[in-house]
């Protein structure tokens, strides 16, 4: 920390210290090392300027679960000079109408419970790379359910379908980060 630390530069810097200790302890508990996990924090009802502190203090993945939110953290922090890399996740349930706002911000949709949601996301991220609007395919993380109960996903028919239109690739744009 420098000098012209805020308080919420502090608060935050010893939250994430404690958060980070956690995650060592858990790691080592599970016989993992803790580089292997990604820390997530989900910045729900949080300002932008907080995901800016936080990104300073070596946080370069963050968690939007409401579109209209993350649109504007996501400007707010890209219009920082200079921008900092970071890589957004919609967490949460996700509307087919959101699929192209969140194919033009996001890095990766968690929760995609549908063929139909996993289609619409496909083709709004396609459409943003051709156009140039993002630097790599959306990452989806496909929400299953093995009992068929239609309140935590579709059944596993689901899968075949999205891992065909997940794996289509176009040519390989620069990499979102280093990381990624």
């Amino acid at each position: 920390m420098t000098a012209l630390a805020t308080t919420r530069d502090v608060e935050l810097a010893n939250a994430l210290t404690l958060v980070r200790e956690r995650l060592q302890r858990a790691a080592e508990a599970a016989g993992r090392k803790s580089d292997e996990i990604e820390l997530l924090p989900i910045t729900k009802f949080f300002p932008a300027s907080d995901v800016l502190i936080l990104s300073r203090l070596g946080c370069h993945a963050f968690g939007e679960s409401r579109e209209q939110e993350a649109v504007a953290k996501s400007a707010e922090c890209n219009s920082v000079d200079p921008a900092p890399l970071i890589r957004w996740h919609m967490v949460g349930r996700i509307q087919r109408n959101k699929a192209r706002s969140i194919a033009s911000w996001a890095y990766a949709a968690h929760s995609v419970d549908s063929a139909k949601l996993v289609a619409a996301l496909d083709r709004a991220s396609a459409r943003a790379l051709d156009e140039g609007g993002r630097p790599q395919p959306l990452r989806i993380y496909i929400q299953v359910s093995l009992d068929g109960d239609a309140e935590r996903g579709e059944s596993t028919s689901v899968a075949p379908i999205s891992s065909t239109n997940c794996a289509r690739r176009r040519s390989r744009p620069k990499a979102w980060s280093s990381s990624a």
